[in-house]
This record gives structure tokens, C-alpha cells and sequence, in this order.
């Protein structure tokens, strides 16, 4: 027992172990191929252990691959240390067969011939058991959640827009939204990751989920027909560290902080409203980008509060004389 040494604490050299796991690695991955005489591009996946997001996307950049053919899992089970990779080779698995077997029913909704069937019908037509059709079902569930099918009210499948409906889009500041739709009682919900690329006010398309039961129906977006933004009012703020900046919305319901690139800001510092023009709508996890077209001012100067609701719905600025008269 050392008395000096009680108060000493292990610490962890976070640069250094980032910088020796993406060279160690990529000298592996590297060293592997040559051993046997493979080529990188004739690799279809890369699973690297699941340490940490900064340091795979560092190995793809010196690998100069794209992280589309790196496959991770960490933002969905974080890092489960030495499992990690064989847990990602099973999930990769997974994964792969239920895209292959939403593949085979995407091509078969979209032969010219496909009518609508129900689950019964479809496991017939595909020669699947009674005791897969669990499995089957799991995929044309997954398919709607993607929002490239639908059922009907007789639960039949088809194609989304097949059954698609037609409404407007009513975002919530916490994300979700609500959809009216001409005909129905009650506007149907749309969860957060069913939004899409939708923004408030816009004219949609949607698949529905009936409910049951009393609840409310919910919906997927699966289409915007018609855009109720096209320029955004907000507050300007700057990257400390970069050159591109973000505009936070004055309107509470577009939920999401409009991306500026370098260059497209015109100048415009942190606190100056903006009026920007929308050049991508994002969709899910992915911000709306766009260009600043007009600088109204400092937050703080006085008058910029009114131009920036007229700005933000419209408004005219001046009035013909016989109007003023």
C-alpha cells in the first residue's frame, strides 16, 4: 500500500487513442487485402468494431469509401465492446433478407398486372407457408413504414399511392404533426418519423392506418404535391469553428433549424434576421438548407420585429394613394 499514489487518477489520452485506432485499423484493413490479393472495391461491406462513430467515419475517409459500404449499428445498441462486430454481422444479415424480400414485393406491386390482395392471397401467390405468414406480414408492416405501400379499408396491399389521400400538413413544434384530410372526421396523426420532408402547411400525400378501437387514425407522408414555403424568416446564427451557419425559424412549427453552406449568407452575422430561400427540404434527421436573400437587421434594432412578420406572411409594405386616401 502506497500512500502517495491514493490520490492518482487513470486517465484517458482521448486524442491519441482516436489517432492510433483509425491508423491501426485502416493498416489492417489495408495489409489484409494485400495478403490475400483482394481489392477494395471488390468488397461489399466493411464492419468495423463498434467503437465510436468519429473514428469509423475517419477509417472510410483514409479508405476513401463511402460509409455506405461500412456498415454500423452504434447509434442504434451504442458499443458493445467485443460483441460488437459479430452482433453487427447478424443485424447486417437481418437486414440484408428483409430488404431483399421488400424488393421481391416492391416488384411485384409494380408489375402493370398486380391487383390488390390481401395477406391470405399474397402468401398463396408467393408460396408462403401458413406458419411464415408471420414473416410475411412483418414485411408489408415495414414497407408501410417506409410509406412505399398501403392497405386498404378491406386489407388489401397495394402500391402507396393506390390508396393514397390527399391533406395538409400541420406541423407541432415537438415534431410531430396532423394531417386534415377532405371527408374525415378527424385529422390523422403523423409521428415524427412519418413526416418526411413535410413542412408546415403544405399539401401532401398520405397513407393511412386505421386505428380502431375510438383512437385516431394515423399516417404516413409519402409525397409533398404543393409547398407552403418557400423563403423562411429566422434568426441567423454562425459556426464558431466553420463557415456555414443555421437560421432558427421564427414560425415555432418548422421544426427544424434551416442549414446555410459557406458562401450563401451574405454576410450576415450571429443575431441578424434573415430571410432565407429554401433550396433543399431535408427529411428525417436531415436539416432543410437554403440561402440567405435578404438581411432585415439585428435582432435588437428597432423595427426589424415588424419587418420580420412582414416578411415572414407577406405583407405589403406600402399602400396605392387611393388606398391611403
Amino acid at each position: 500500500f502506497n500512500e502517495e499514489k491514493i490520490n492518482e487518477k487513470i486517465k484517458m489520452d482521448g486524442k491519441a487513442i482516436y489517432k492510433y485506432a483509425v491508423t491501426e485499423t485502416v493498416n489492417n484493413i489495408e495489409e489484409l487485402l494485400k495478403r490475400n490479393s483482394i481489392k477494395l472495391e471488390d468488397v461489399k461491406y466493411i464492419i468495423p468494431h463498434q467503437s465510436n462513430i468519429k473514428i469509423i467515419k475517419s477509417i472510410a475517409t483514409k479508405l476513401n469509401v463511402s460509409m455506405d459500404k461500412v456498415y454500423t449499428n452504434i447509434n442504434k445498441i451504442g458499443n458493445t465492446f467485443c460483441a460488437s462486430i459479430p452482433i453487427a454481422l447478424d443485424q447486417m444479415s437481418e437486414e440484408n433478407l428483409l430488404k431483399e424480400r421488400k424488393e421481391t414485393l416492391m416488384a411485384l406491386m409494380n408489375d402493370k398486372a398486380y391487383i390488390p390482395m390481401k395477406l391470405k392471397e399474397l402468401a398463396i401467390l408467393l408460396g408462403v407457408p401458413r406458419e411464415d405468414r408471420g414473416e410475411l406480414e412483418a414485411v408489408l408492416k415495414a414497407l408501410m413504414a417506409d410509406g412505399k405501400i398501403a392497405v386498404s379499408k378491406k386489407g388489401k396491399y397495394a402500391r402507396a399511392e393506390i390508396f393514397a389521400e390527399t391533406g395538409v400538413f400541420t406541423a407541432h413544434y415537438k415534431g410531430f404533426g396532423f394531417i386534415s384530410v377532405e371527408g374525415r372526421e378527424s385529422d390523422l396523426f403523423i409521428a415524427p418519423d412519418n413526416t418526411g420532408d413535410a413542412m408546415d402547411g403544405d399539401t401532401v400525400q398520405v397513407t393511412v392506418e386505421e386505428a380502431g378501437n375510438g383512437r385516431r387514425a394515423e399516417g404516413t407522408v409519402i409525397k409533398v404535391l404543393k409547398r407552403a414555403n418557400e423563403t423562411v424568416v429566422g434568426m441567423y446564427e454562425k459556426s464558431k469553428k466553420n463557415h456555414f451557419g443555421f437560421v432558427i425559424p421564427d414560425n415555432p412549427r418548422i421544426t427544424m433549424d434551416i442549414f446555410v453552406p459557406e458562401g450563401m449568407d451574405m454576410g450576415a452575422v450571429s443575431g441578424h434576421k434573415v430571410m432565407v430561400k429554401l433550396t433543399s427540404y431535408g427529411g428525417k434527421r436531415k436539416n432543410p438548407e437554403g440561402q440567405v436573400v435578404e438581411i432585415l437587421g439585428h435582432v435588437n434594432d428597432p423595427g426589424v420585429d415588424i419587418l420580420s412578420i412582414v416578411r415572414a406572411y407577406g405583407l405589403p409594405e406600402s399602400y396605392p394613394e387611393e388606398v391611403m386616401e
